[in-house]
């Protein structure tokens, strides 16, 4: 049995937010909303389509947690550049370049943190939506 969903937002390039619906042509469940992966370049998904998805397993990346050390190497790094300055400027600069580099590892993992969450696959379009935009 297809399960068939409409499109409420995208979030990137390879993910969206969708409600499921009772039919092609149905109205939409509850106001629940789930992160379905597409293939970007093969789907052109936009909002308000209607399309066929399946459920998926979410996935966890554990190799992703290696960008959180980072923030550690910078830590370091900060305080080894500075070795003749004062103290105080060694620490300082450490400490700023670590919040830099977690910002980093932050943005990095966008991709495992929405495979983290994501229910469905869009399989294909259904229905376009009528807006050009």
């Amino acid at each position: 049995m297809a399960i068939y969903a409409k499109v409420t937002r995208i979030m990137t390039t390879d993910f969206a937010e969708i409600s499921i619906l009772d039919g092609i042509d149905g109205e939409a469940i509850d106001n629940t909303t789930y992160i379905a992966e597409f293939k970007g370049k093969e789907l052109n998904v936009r909002r308000d389509d209607i399309v066929e998805v399946v459920p998926t397993d979410n996935r966890i990346m554990n190799e992703s947690k290696i960008a959180y050390v980072l923030p550690v190497i910078g830590l370091i790094l900060g305080f080894l550049f500075t070795g003749s300055k004062p103290m105080p400027e060694r620490i300082l600069s450490g400490v700023l370049l670590g919040i830099m580099m977690l910002i980093v590892a932050y943005v990095m993992n966008r991709r495992s943190r929405m495979l983290k969450y994501r229910k469905y696959k869009v399989k294909k379009i259904i229905k376009t939506s009528p807006h050009l935009l």
